[in-house]
């Protein structure tokens, strides 16, 4: 994750070679104390024997497949991309009242998660929603190696970094609360025009900024 949600800099992702998985951290970096090595090392045991199995099933079945990420896989090296790519962890918090009615709000504005299976906002921020209002959300992953990718789409070029929030077309960057998401959400209900298509917000925003420059400018000169 990016922005303001950025890990320090001794601690920030790195990038492996050959792939676009962000791994959060290193097996090698002080701060890791001996015992998360050791939990590393007997995750990426069992991990590699259950993959053979997995792989030797395939084989037989003659069928691909995509994994669910767990955080733990950010500490293997070796760990292989699987073939449809890795599935964000699945989200079984319940959804409280206002969670659902939040969802309802942001979907009638045509609202969309950017995000990635490995960004720990990202998966907060199910969370926190819950997988009953989550049905009401779009999620589009971002990431290369993630399952049903569309990182090369210009919706994720465009960004900065995860989880990001499209509201009515307006984007919105970072980890949410429910009060900011019902500060925004009131914010575009009360002035958006009724019967508007949706983009109204970004195409406010975008007409307001031009005036804004056109001002700066006329000032200037």
């Amino acid at each position: 994750c990016s922005g303001s949600y950025s890990l320090p800099s001794h601690i920030r992702p790195n990038l492996r070679p050959g792939s676009t998985r962000n791994v959060f951290y290193s097996a090698k970096n002080p701060e890791i104390s001996s015992y998360h090595r050791q939990r590393v090392e007997a995750i990426g045991s069992r991990r590699k024997w259950l993959g053979s199995l997995s792989t030797l099933s395939l084989f037989l079945l003659g069928k691909s497949h995509a994994e669910i990420w767990r955080p733990e896989y950010a500490f293997q090296d070796d760990a292989p991309t699987p073939d449809e790519g890795w599935e964000p962890p699945i989200v079984e918090t319940p959804s409280s009242d206002r969670a659902v009615i939040i969802a309802k709000r942001l979907e009638k504005l045509g609202t969309v998660l950017y995000g990635a299976y490995w960004c720990p906002h990202c998966n907060a921020q199910k969370r926190m929603f819950g997988k009953e209002a989550m049905k009401s959300i779009k999620y589009v992953e971002c990431s290369a190696d993630g399952r049903d990718s569309l990182s090369k789409s210009k919706e994720c070029k465009q960004l900065s970094g995860y989880p990001t929030w499209e509201i009515d077309g307006a984007l919105f960057p970072g980890e949410r609360s429910f009060d900011e998401f019902e500060s925004i959400l009131t914010l575009i209900e009360i002035n958006r025009p009724e019967g508007e298509s949706i983009g109204w917000t970004r195409r406010y925003l975008e007409e307001l900024e031009k005036k804004t420059a056109a001002a700066t400018a006329q000032q200037s000169g």
